[in-house]
């Protein structure tokens, strides 16, 4: 098997894939942004061969299938090509400040559909491996739309960012309830209340100036915001429901968001799908050979077995993947080694997996 162009910086990534399409960060520039995108194309391979393709100019460090399969395609250390002409926060070198995460996704072009719930555990769990190389501020975990609101509308309003922001990553709060009453301002609006929206989008991060007149550009931006932070209805219309979304924002925004207090445990339902594991917190040989849903376990090398604290073993041979656990017996029922976990054969190896 050949090696890899370059080690995986997260130990949640299942295969490194390398894309030509990438530089050097300018002026040295330290990583401090996460930009999440959607693929918006109806085939996920041919998405990912596009960001692999040279000459097409597009990259992203990662690319996240709809099963919660990770590929890194680009180093942390430099700079892929993802996110365009775009803007957040007095940035305009996006690409120069931030980690891109492609997700596999056909778009609002191909029915848009939900994103299946193993996709997003791996997301999350990608982002707070990030995170912890990185000091990324939560207003700083952003969408393409956000900071390029006139040409993108990717992840889109089905992106689930309260369950992101439950696991700490990113900025969210509650949408204030929606009220078809109170004033609300719209395209070729102008006056002092357009400028403060205007202001308190810029505050925030937002390409918008305050000019006063509600334009085509300030309609684009009240879109991305609805998009993100208001999904229940996305009309580019700022009534009193997005404003008061906003100021809410805008008032929390410095504020230490939850504690994640561990591996993700408000998905830790969720995360018990994904091939990390147990003790050095890398991918399942095994991972990705189906659909099932292989469970945590040490990392194995052909013929070796991998060092860890607990008893558990797992060796790949000739005849495919052997292993065995004597602590499940130690562990409380339920867990994810308890002594629910029974063996699935897939394409001829072995992998533990929960009922």
């Amino acid at each position: 098997m050949s090696r890899p162009a370059f080690a995986p910086d997260s130990c949640v990534v299942a295969e490194v894939t390398p894309s030509p399409n990438h530089g050097e960060r300018k002026d040295g520039r330290r990583v401090d942004m996460i930009v999440l995108h959607y693929t918006g194309m109806s085939d996920a391979e041919a998405a990912l061969e596009r960001l692999k393709a040279r000459g097409s100019e597009v990259s992203s460090h990662y690319f996240v299938f709809e099963d919660g399969r990770i590929m890194q395609l680009v180093q942390e250390s430099r700079r892929a090509w993802h996110a365009g002409k775009s803007f957040w926060a007095g940035e305009t070198d996006i690409n120069s400040c931030s980690i891109g995460i492609e997700i596999a996704n056909p778009g609002h072009d191909h029915g848009y559909p939900n994103f299946p719930k193993r996709q997003i555990a791996a997301v999350t769990a990608l982002c707070r491996s990030i995170q912890t190389r990185n000091t990324i501020p939560p207003v700083r975990v952003v969408a393409h739309s956000d900071i390029a609101p006139a040409r993108k509308q990717d992840p889109g309003e089905k992106f689930p960012w309260r369950t992101l922001h439950e696991s700490g990553v990113g900025h969210w709060v509650k949408p204030a309830a929606i009220m078809d009453f109170g004033q609300a301002l719209r395209l070729g609006d102008r006056g002092d209340a357009v400028a403060a929206l205007q202001k308190s989008l810029g505050d925030y991060g937002y390409g918008v100036e305050a000019s006063g007149e509600y334009d085509a550009l300030t309609r684009d931006v009240v879109v991305a915001f609805q998009r993100h932070f208001r999904p229940e209805r996305i009309d580019g219309i700022a009534d009193p429901s997005t404003r008061s979304t906003l100021q809410e924002l805008l008032a929390t925004r410095g504020r230490p968001g939850p504690s994640p207090g561990g591996p993700l445990p408000l998905a830790r339902a969720r995360l018990r799908s994904l091939p990390l594991d147990c003790a050095a917190y890398r991918p399942h040989p095994c991972w990705g050979q189906s659909a099932g849903r292989p469970l945590r376990q040490n990392r194995k090398v052909a013929g070796e077995e991998s060092p860890g604290s607990m008893d558990k073993r797992c060796r790949i041979t000739s005849g495919g993947c052997e292993s065995r656990d004597s602590a499940t017996e130690n562990r409380p029922p339920g867990s994810a080694f308890g002594r629910d976990a029974v063996r699935v054969k897939r394409c001829g190896k072995s992998a533990p997996r929960r009922r």
